[in-house]
C-alpha cells in the first residue's frame, strides 16, 4: 500500500466538484437540444411573435377536491405541451444520469469498466429520449411501468455504490476477512463500512420514493388536500433529493479515500 499526499494525489485524482459541472451541463444540453428539436406550435405564424409561446408555459395545479380524480391532479395545459414537458423530464433524468454514472464509477472501478457502465447509461438515455418523443399527445402514463423504466438507469448509476458497499462488507465480515481492512481504515480515519451505509441509505430513498409515487400516497386517501405540501409527487422528489445527497457524500468520501489509498 502506498500513501500519497499533497499535490501528487490531487493532480492524479478526479475532483468530485467537476462532476457537478458535468451534471449541470448535461441538463443544460438536454434542455437546449429538446427545445431545438420541438416544432413550433401550429398557430404560430411567421412574424407573429408567437413562435415560442408553447414552450414558455405556466403550469397551474387545480386544488379543489371536486375537480380532482383520486390521486390525480388537473393540469391546465394542452396535451401537446404536456407531452413536451414529459419529454423534457425524461431528458433531464436520463442525460443527467450519464455524468453521474461516470462520477460514481470512477472511484470504484477501473477506467475501462467505468467507461463501459457509462456507455450503458448513454444507451438508456438515447432509448428513453426516443420513447418520450414518440409518446402520443394526451397519452396516460402508467406509473408502475414508468418507475420500472427509470429504475433501470438508477440501477446503473448506483451500481458502484452497491459494489463498494459489498466489498467493504466482505472485507470486514466476509469468510476471508482477516481484520486488515478495518485496522487500516481506522488508522486512516476512514469508516470501513461507509460504502455499505451509503448503499443502504440510497436504496431506502429510492424504494420509498417509488412506493409513494406508484401508490399516489397520500393523495389517493385525501384527494385535493395534499397539492401544496405532502403530495406523492413531492414526497418522491424529496426522496430522490435525499438519495442524491448520499451519492454526493459517497463521492466525496471515495475521493478522499483514493487520495489516501490509490488503486
Amino acid at each position: 500500500m502506498r500513501v500519497t499526499t499533497g499535490s501528487e494525489g490531487c493532480n492524479r485524482r478526479f475532483d468530485p466538484y467537476v462532476t457537478a459541472c458535468l451534471w449541470l451541463g448535461g441538463e443544460v444540453v438536454a434542455a437546449a437540444a429538446l427545445r431545438l428539436s420541438l416544432p413550433p406550435p401550429p398557430f404560430a405564424a411567421a412574424g407573429s411573435g408567437a413562435e415560442g409561446i408553447s414552450h414558455v408555459q405556466v403550469v397551474l395545479q387545480a386544488t379543489a377536491p371536486h375537480l380532482r380524480q383520486r390521486g390525480l391532479g388537473l393540469l391546465l395545459m394542452r396535451p401537446v405541451v404536456l407531452r413536451h414537458w414529459r419529454a423534457l423530464d425524461v431528458a433531464f433524468i436520463f442525460v443527467a444520469s450519464i455524468p453521474l454514472t461516470w462520477g460514481l464509477a470512477y472511484f470504484v472501478m477501473p477506467p475501462a469498466a467505468a467507461a463501459a457502465l457509462t456507455a450503458v447509461a448513454v444507451g438508456l438515455a438515447l432509448h428513453a429520449w426516443h420513447n418520450a418523443a414518440a409518446l402520443p399527445a394526451g397519452a396516460d402514463i402508467d406509473k408502475k411501468a414508468n418507475t420500472r423504466y427509470v429504475g433501470l438507469v438508477v440501477l446503473v448509476y448506483t451500481f458502484p455504490i452497491v459494489m463498494r458497499g459489498a466489498q467493504d462488507l466482505l472485507a470486514t465480515y466476509g469468510p476471508g476477512a482477516d481484520g486488515v481492512w478495518p485496522a487500516v481504515a481506522t488508522a486512516l480515519g476512514v469508516d470501513p463500512l461507509y460504502g455499505a451505509k451509503c448503499a443502504v441509505a440510497v436504496a431506502f430513498c429510492f424504494v420509498y420514493g417509488a412506493a409513494v409515487y406508484t401508490s399516489s400516497f397520500p393523495d389517493v386517501y385525501a384527494p385535493g388536500l395534499c397539492d401544496l405540501v405532502g403530495s406523492a409527487q413531492q414526497l418522491m422528489h424529496l426522496a430522490i433529493a435525499g438519495a442524491h445527497v448520499v451519492e454526493w457524500l459517497f463521492a466525496i468520501h471515495m475521493y478522499q479515500r483514493r487520495l489516501l489509498m490509490p488503486l
